[in-house]
């Protein structure tokens, strides 16, 4: 198959390909217009809050025992080995409830149907299944760019207008290369 070949296929599908946004877009708008999905939407809203708040519990919970744990932060006479593991053990809890946002908070929030909760929770253990690796690294990038915000919040200055500067060149090459 030579480049004119897959010039002119690839032509093909862009055009299927825009059919089908222009379809979906138009179908968004009667809906939005329609105001059928007000009570959805207003739903998704309560359920997101009901998650952050217990997510923000949780985060609390985890953290103030993993400082808690700390060599001589708390008043307890306890064997420092057992403050160890202790400690270990609630940095464990951390960490798996950090993998654990990843998957069943957007799928809990994306169900359609309130009965779904377990399907939403079983879809989320079987992506986690598929791909443990992919997870456990987008949890540790996760991580990552928690701590180096937390740490060095004056990079996102330069980071940010970076990533800026990239996005716009992707799409402006992008368009370029559409209209040859």
């Amino acid at each position: 198959m030579n480049v004119e070949e897959r010039v002119e296929r690839l032509e093909r599908e862009m055009l299927v390909m825009k059919t089908d946004v222009q379809g979906t877009l138009s179908q968004v708008q009667e809906r939005l217009a329609s105001g059928s999905e007000s009570s959805a939407l207003l739903r998704w809203r309560q359920r997101a809050w009901v998650f952050g708040l217990v997510n923000v519990l949780l985060a609390t919970v985890l953290f103030v025992n993993i400082r808690f744990y700390l060599p001589g932060e708390s008043g307890l006479t306890l064997d420092p080995v057992l403050f160890g593991w202790l400690r270990a053990l609630w940095i464990a809890l951390a960490f798996v409830w950090l993998v654990l946002q990843m998957y069943p908070v957007a799928l809990l929030l994306e169900q359609e149907e309130d009965g779904l909760t377990g399907m939403s929770l079983q879809n989320a253990l079987r992506l986690f299944k598929a791909n443990p690796g992919f997870s456990i690294l987008l949890t540790l990038i996760v991580l990552l760019v928690a701590l180096v915000s937390a740490l060095f919040p004056q990079v996102w200055m330069v980071v940010l207008p970076l990533i800026v500067i990239a996005t716009a060149w992707v799409l402006i090459r992008r368009r370029r290369h559409s209209r040859s």
